[in-house]
């Protein structure tokens, strides 16, 4: 049994490692919120390896490392892709990979929602982004004055990594947006099917 004086060195040494503790978790919480900034609350979960994405994810064989190169996670809806897109963009951000995440319908309605003759912020940030995640394309309303194109097209033009998630075939895409951009959304992109792929 502990003397009196040992238990009181034991609680002060508790209290003296408070200030200690109280940072470390504070800078957990920070690097935690800068993995996750940007991305929807309902995919902050996502981790490469977590027992969850094995019961959320549907596919038919070992899941590949994602490069941060161009990719495209194809599937139908519930498949998967984005949760599986977000783990990766989560591990690259883990390693100094500065990833944004948005959603198509973000990009096709972003000339409507600014004024007239200015660029939009997120247009701007989806083009400069140093790896972009676009989801759900091809699901987004027809907009005349859509920016989904115009992100594609530019960051193609500048050789910067997109990655796409999509229920979409490359013809689908080539009859939604035309061939250019088809082209460039599937060119030299990996390709991770996930659940029963369309034709």
């Amino acid at each position: 049994m502990k003397s009196l004086e040992e238990m009181f060195a034991d609680v002060s040494a508790l209290i003296a490692a408070r200030p200690q503790i109280a940072e470390a978790a504070r800078e957990e919480a920070d690097e935690e919120a800068r993995l996750v900034r940007g991305i929807p609350e309902g995919y902050r979960w996502a981790r490469v390896g977590s027992p969850l994405m094995a019961e959320r994810i549907k596919a038919s064989g070992p899941l590949p490392v994602v490069a941060p190169t161009g990719a495209v996670f194809v599937g139908p809806a519930g498949a998967g892709k984005t949760s599986y897109a977000v783990a990766w963009l989560i591990k690259l951000r883990q390693s100094g990979v500065r990833g944004t995440f948005v959603h198509s319908h973000t990009l096709a309605r972003a000339r409507q929602d600014s004024g007239f003759g200015h660029t939009p912020v997120v247009v701007e940030r989806s083009v400069k982004a140093r790896l972009l995640l676009i989801d759900d394309l091809g699901n987004e309303p027809k907009i005349e004055a859509s920016s989904v194109s115009e992100v594609i097209f530019d960051r193609h033009a500048e050789s910067r990594p997109t990655w796409v998630t999509t229920a979409f075939s490359p013809q689908q895409i080539a009859d939604r947006y035309g061939d250019g951009i088809a082209r460039r959304v599937f060119e030299r992109a990996q390709v991770i099917r996930l659940g029963k792929v369309t034709k």
